[in-house]
């Protein structure tokens, strides 16, 4: 048996190894590529989610923007009280007003014998 039997079946081992080492970097390889792979498809159904989400912000943004704030109804309000406070004075007084001239007018009658 020559003695270069064992060398050569020592390379050959070491062939094989590198060769699995090889191997089996591929499928880890191939495994996180597929893991990749995933995480892009995620990642890109979230930028899709977000892109419906900022559409929506955009929107309530706009409705918030058109609504009347706390302080505008508040001056508001308080210019129609205050109208509405004038026209219950005003109604006030012209009711005493149509009240003096009925009693004027009923004098008059009287003066003048119509009554």
């Amino acid at each position: 048996m020559p003695k270069d039997i064992p060398s050569q079946t020592d390379k050959r081992l070491d062939v094989l190894e590198t060769k699995m080492d090889s191997l089996v970097t591929k499928t880890e390889f191939r495994g996180l590529e597929t893991k990749v792979d995933n995480l892009e498809t995620k990642v890109d159904n979230l930028g899709i989610r977000v892109g419906g989400l900022e559409t929506k912000v955009d929107n309530l943004e706009t409705k918030v923007d058109n609504m009347v704030t706390r302080d505008e109804f508040n001056t508001t309000m308080d210019e129609v009280l205050t109208i509405v406070r004038r026209l219950d004075q005003e109604r006030v007084f012209t009711i005493e007003w149509v009240r003096r001239i009925e009693a004027d007018v009923e004098r008059v009658k009287h003066h003048l014998h119509l009554v």
